[in-house]
C-alpha cells in the first residue's frame, strides 16, 4: 500500500514537472532539447522497481508427536468414533512451520485423530475432516 501511494505521488509530480517543463521548453522539436532535459523527463516517467518480494505462502501444517504433517485434502473416512486423540493447542504465523507438538500455522482448538502411521485427520468446523500427511 505504501509503495502504491509513493508511486502515485511520484506519478502526479512527474506529470506536473513534465507539463511545467513543456511550457518552459515550448513547442521546440525533440532534437532541439538539451540532453539533460530528455534524461530528466525519462527518469520521471519510469516507475520504481518492485524491491520487496512477496511473503511465501505455506500450506496448512501441524506438528504432532514430533512429526510435521501437511494438509492433503478432505478425509475419505465416513464413519469414525467420537473420541479425539489430541488437540491443537498453540499456533505460529501462517508463513512459519510449526516447531512444537500440537501446534499449527492456522489456529488452535482443532481436535485430531490418527488414521495410520503417516496420516492424521483434523476436524475444522467450517470444513469438516481434513487429512494431513507426514512430509
Amino acid at each position: 500500500m505504501r509503495k502504491r501511494a509513493i508511486f502515485l505521488l511520484f506519478t502526479v509530480l512527474a506529470a506536473g514537472f513534465v507539463c511545467w517543463g513543456w511550457k518552459q521548453v515550448g513547442r521546440r522539436p525533440l532534437k532541439s532539447l538539451r540532453a539533460e532535459e530528455i534524461v530528466y523527463a525519462q527518469v520521471l516517467l519510469i516507475p520504481p522497481e518492485e524491491t520487496e518480494s512477496p511473503t511465501e505462502t505455506l500450506p496448512r501444517m501441524v506438528m504432532v508427536d514430533g512429526a510435521l504433517y501437511r494438509e492433503n485434502g478432505l478425509s475419505d473416512i465416513d464413519a469414525r468414533c467420537g473420541v479425539m486423540d489430541g488437540e491443537i493447542t498453540s499456533t505460529v504465523a501462517e508463513d512459519k512451520e510449526p516447531a512444537k507438538n500440537d501446534q499449527s500455522n492456522f489456529g488452535t482448538g482443532y481436535g485430531y485423530q490418527y488414521v495410520d502411521k503417516n496420516s492424521i485427520d483434523l476436524y475444522l468446523e467450517e470444513e469438516g475432516w481434513i487429512r494431513f500427511t507426514k512430509r
